[in-house]
């Protein structure tokens, strides 16, 4: 247990705990006290002792009965027990005060009993005033997971109003947000709050349509990743201004956002930036024009992640490696498990060693082939003769290795 959680459960419960030992001290002097005198004003302020004690208890029966409505588990053990405890606590000790005063002769007026009845008064209206709040039904709402309907019904209808930003960010947090309440907020002018909004898991569906015109870029940004947006959603986040965390997340979508969708994205600025075309290079299910568009760019790393791609056509494939800018063009060739066996038997003989490493770990590669990386003495060989035990067998490997 760390120190700051040991110093959050003394403020917890153990500052309740003292306060109910204080007024323990302190009603225990006053039995002392009223015990000894039958004075008027005594039997005055006992009565309206009593009155109030009984007031406090209705309401208490109250909150409790209202916290067990909207609250949960956790909010009564770690919020309102500790606290509720010890007012019930004083005003069991104040109602028993209250009775023995009227019915028991003798009370001391005096100054310093009067000073210390009103202290104890002040120590019951503090922890009082902890537990009854303006707001304090909102409070526990705001704090805790309540169901939509308990929602609606305290921000409902212009009510949210009375919250700050923060608070109804924390509240659309929770996912959990009747579609009513986020059509009242999708008008806000926070930013955020809109954001929230686009995060929420029962958001009507014309909701993420009018969202997803929106300018602020986070929000088209959450849209593009978020699971449930519709096609429509998506062609209107893509019709925006470019992105390249929009374009990123809609090339990247699982699954797959339809060709038409990244028309509507602009090439020229997908070929541009790195990240995009590193990521549509590698993407399956791409329209045609766009691996050759790829194929076309003179970048080593798109050529690489182009080559090992299992969707690109054949052509282009081939293309790519007759013409072999650079070497991560065999390198994507010889990992590609729809490479040619053709191409690949000529990979096998390619003067990178990582190539025809990778020739050899190929599931498509002829086993004659991988037979005959198996007895190089680099990695090559290693990884070759590996994949033959894995494959074929030890018997087999060792057939090959006595050639």
């Amino acid at each position: 247990m760390t120190l700051m959680t040991a110093f959050m459960m003394f403020l917890i419960f153990g500052v309740p705990l003292l306060v109910g030992i204080f007024l323990l001290w302190l009603t225990s002097r006053l039995f002392r006290w009223a015990s000894r005198s039958d004075s008027g004003p005594g039997k005055v302020f006992a009565w309206a002792m009593l009155i109030a004690t009984l007031g406090a208890a209705g309401f208490m029966i109250f909150a409790f009965t209202e916290i067990f409505r909207v609250g949960s588990f956790a909010a009564l053990a770690l919020f309102v027990m500790p606290q509720v405890g010890a007012a019930v606590f004083v005003v069991l000790l104040l109602f028993l005060w209250s009775i023995f005063t009227l019915f028991t002769p003798g009370f001391s007026h005096g100054v310093v009993r009067i000073i210390t009845a009103l202290l104890i008064l002040v120590a019951y209206a503090a922890v009082g005033a902890h537990l009854y709040r303006k707001n304090w039904k909102k409070d526990l709402l705001h704090d805790y997971s309540a169901a939509p309907e308990d929602i609606m019904q305290v921000y409902g209808n212009g009510k949210w109003r009375e919250l700050s930003n923060g608070q109804i960010r924390s509240l659309l947090s929770r996912n959990r947000c009747p579609p009513e309440l986020l059509w009242e907020l999708a008008d806000h002018k926070d930013p955020n709050v809109q954001l929230e909004i686009s995060r929420c898991a029962d958001i009507p569906p014309d909701l993420l349509l009018q969202l997803a015109t929106n300018e602020y870029l986070l929000i088209r940004m959450e849209l593009a990743l978020r699971s449930g947006s519709s096609d429509e959603v998506l062609r209107r986040v893509a019709t925006g201004e470019f992105n390249e965390q929009v374009a990123l997340n809609l090339i990247g979508r699982t699954p797959r956002i339809p060709n038409e969708i990244i028309d509507i994205l602009d090439m020229s600025e997908l070929t541009r930036n790195a990240r995009c075309r590193h990521l549509m290079a590698s993407r399956e299910g791409l329209s045609r024009k766009y691996y050759e568009r790829l194929a076309a760019l003179h970048d080593p790393g798109t050529l690489g992640l182009l080559a090992a791609n299992p969707a690109v056509p054949t052509d282009i494939l081939e293309q790519l490696v007759e013409e072999e800018y650079c070497v991560e063009v065999p390198r994507g060739a010889a990992s590609n498990p729809n490479t040619p066996t053709n191409m690949l038997v000529m990979l096998a003989k390619h003067p990178d060693i990582d190539t025809r490493c990778r020739v050899a770990r190929n599931s498509s590669t002829p086993p004659a082939t991988v037979d005959m990386l198996a007895h190089e003495d680099s990695f090559v060989g290693r990884s070759a003769r590996d994949m033959i035990f894995q494959r074929r067998g030890l018997p087999a490997l060792r057939e090959v290795m006595q050639k």
